[in-house]
């Protein structure tokens, strides 16, 4: 499941009454939100494998999850961008120098 879907299972499953999530996937949305250390912590617990994450908890994360992702992508379009430019002009201006 790409990032985008992880977010939005994430989003709709916390309204469950269980709410139960599997560490990796809470570990994955703490990362996504850009908390690397709980993510880290999350990922090494031994018990339990599943841990109940509602709305209250879950919410916050999923906002900044999207928040961070969405800078993420802009960031890569922009990179993807200049390099097309820097690319077309070196096109355009090949030879001139001679």
């Amino acid at each position: 499941m790409d990032d985008k879907g992880l977010i939005g299972y994430c989003r709709i499953h916390c309204e469950t009454p269980r709410a139960l999530f599997h560490k990796e996937d809470i570990a994955r949305m703490l990362r996504l939100a850009g908390y690397e250390e709980a993510a880290s912590a999350t990922e090494s617990q031994v018990y339990p494998d599943f841990e109940a994450v509602h709305e209250d908890e879950m919410y916050p994360l999923c906002d900044q999850a999207l928040v961070n992702l969405r800078k993420a992508e802009s960031k890569l379009k922009q990179q993807i961008i200049e390099e097309n430019k820097t690319q077309l002009e070196e096109r355009l201006f090949e030879g001139e120098d001679e």
